[in-house]
């Protein structure tokens, strides 16, 4: 059986519950929070997932008094009694606005696989607000909340809050106080522990003073405990005075419970559960130096954040180009025409050719030919220039274009060394409370299969009732554990997650500055390409009205000689 309690190993990553059905493992963690005693058997899925939830939720549901909650004792046969039980639930899940959607059948039918989530998630909303309440959770809480300036000075300060800070649980022994201070801090054995339990049971209250113990190897043991009533010197027995009477049956029966104390290694385990969470502890400490690290680069950066570009800026760019190309398109067909009429007047006034071969010259008809031969590659020249403007409008349409493609760019880019570097991050050791849940099955299962029942000689039974007071205070104080493992998940889980925030943070903001610049950039070339062009084609819409005034001039010129020569004629 000591091979089932022995602690985990520090470095455990996987909890053993294998052999843990899902209803033993919710079982054990309403037990551990307080819902249940270890004694409760053969309790029915119903029970444990009605009544375990109920009571959990007394303590929190804000619109249903803790009578309404109260459970009771509902026979098999009773649907309509259970339904309306169930109904109440279903209303306190919805007030303490449960995430998981539960439905009437679930709860009727004790669905164990669809139902622990929920239990999981209440258990731990319900811990989180004792911790606002109750006065031991909340000075343990307070930890999360307080800044150091080393490691060591924040894991010392972790151990004394593990070691001293104690919820206030009604179920407790009265010797519970005294198993965490005097027995585990003391390392006593099977023997000494039963024989403190003893005194402890026969007077109602104990301060052991213990001189101190003898270095290891030395061959002593160690001291047995002496006592005093409330500080007060009265003549009582010492626990070495008691169990020195121990002779024959009791004597062996007293061994058998030591040996049973020792077997479940309770010191061992609690001692290897401590190690793991300040491990935890200094991992947390190195997270918030990241987070911290972090967080300076995220709020410089949002100091310095740039004004996010609007993509419809690149939109209405693009559609401004379109519009000044379709308009040059527009303007070179009206230049081609142009063009094509000052050729036909080349061709028409173009000299002709004697019966010699040679050029009959008028030089009126041949100024004239001059004159629209310059025009026409005037005109030819500026349809060249527009064709050159459409030109360099396509090719900014091209640049603007490419901005659909920055986000993904962007986004597959490298990110910095302040967003890659892990060097503070440590994986949380996710299985500390499964282990814990693990240990208590296995203790409370080792106590019901080994617990001896005390035989018919005298002091027997107060052996027994010592033996037992142990095994609960061990339970409580797995259960102390329990809760303060919870904690520090849930503490690293959010603190992770916080770290995970500020770098996407981070991540989008390094992205928008670079989506920035580089927009920034292009929308100043496209913009300054696209005032150049507009100034050009201004340029040759001057030049194309000037050199359509001329031929119009010479037109009109050429008309009126016609009409004095017909005149005269």
């Amino acid at each position: 059986m000591a091979s089932l309690t022995t602690a985990p190993p520090e470095n455990s990553t996987n909890a053993q519950t294998d052999e843990i059905t899902d209803e033993q493992l919710v079982f054990e963690k309403l037990i551990l929070r307080g819902c249940f005693a270890p004694s409760v058997e053969n309790v029915t899925s119903y029970h444990l997932i009605v009544c375990g939830l109920m009571r959990v939720l007394q303590g929190y549901c804000e619109h249903l008094t803790a009578e309404t909650l109260q459970f009771e004792e509902v026979p098999d046969h009773d649907v309509q009694g259970k339904r309306k039980q169930c109904q109440v639930l279903l209303t306190a899940l919805k007030d303490v606005k449960c995430p998981f959607n539960i439905k009437l059948p679930d709860l009727l039918e004790a669905n164990i696989p669809v139902m622990k989530p929920v239990i999981e998630w209440v258990l731990r909303k319900g811990l989180l607000l004792e911790c606002e309440d109750n006065v031991g959770k909340k000075q343990h809480a307070n930890y999360f909340f307080k800044t150091f300036e080393s490691e060591a000075e924040a894991t010392t300060e972790y151990l004394k809050r593990f070691n001293e800070d104690k919820d206030e649980h009604e179920n407790c022994m009265p010797s519970y106080d005294m198993f965490c201070d005097k027995i585990v801090q003391n390392k006593l054995g099977g023997t000494q522990t039963l024989g403190v339990y003893l005194l402890f049971n026969k007077i109602g209250c104990v301060n052991l003073l213990l001189n101190a113990k003898p270095e290891e190897d030395a061959g002593e043991s160690p001291p047995t405990p002496q006592v005093t009533l409330d500080d007060k010197k009265i003549s009582v027995p010492t626990v070495e005075e008691i169990q020195a009477k121990d002779k024959g049956e009791i004597l062996k029966y007293r061994n058998k419970l030591a040996e049973r104390i020792e077997e479940l290694d309770i010191d061992g385990i609690i001692n290897s559960l401590e190690a793991r969470l300040k491990k935890e502890a200094q991992a947390y400490f190195l997270t918030r130096k990241e987070l911290i690290f972090i967080e300076g680069h995220v709020n410089t950066a949002e100091k310095n954040r740039p004004d996010k570009i609007d993509n419809q800026v690149a939109s209405k760019m693009t559609e401004n180009i379109l519009a000044l190309t379709n308009l040059i398109r527009v303007f070179k067909k009206g230049i081609d025409e142009d063009t094509k009429s000052a050729q036909s007047m080349v061709t028409r006034f173009k000299p002709k050719l004697n019966k010699k071969g040679k050029e009959i010259r008028d030089p009126k008809t041949y100024e004239l030919y001059t004159k629209y031969q310059n025009f026409a590659t005037l005109f030819q020249k500026i349809a060249t220039d527009s064709d050159s403007l459409i030109g360099r409008l396509a090719d900014q349409a091209t640049e603007m274009w490419k901005v659909k493609q920055l986000d993904k760019e962007v986004e597959n880019m490298e990110d910095p060394p302040e967003l890659t570097s892990q060097d503070y991050f440590v994986p949380i050791d996710g299985s500390i409370a499964d282990d814990i849940i693990r240990i208590n099955y296995n203790i409370h299962n080792a106590v019901k299969e080994y617990s001896i029942s005390p035989p018919s000689i005298k002091g027997a039974k107060d052996y027994y009732q010592a033996f037992v007071s142990y095994v609960i205070d061990s339970m409580s104080k797995m259960s102390e554990i329990y809760w303060k493992a919870e904690l520090m998940q849930h503490n690293r889980f959010e603190e992770k997650k916080q770290v995970e925030e500020l770098r996407q943070k981070m991540r989008t903001i390094i992205r928008e500055e670079v989506k920035s610049d580089i927009l920034t950039e292009l929308l100043n070339i496209v913009t300054l390409t696209m005032h150049t062009v507009d100034d050009d084609y201004d340029k040759l819409k001057k030049e194309s009205y000037k050199l359509r005034g001329q031929v119009l001039e010479l037109l009109n010129a050429s008309d009126a000689e016609k009409k004095k020569n017909n005149k005269k004629k």
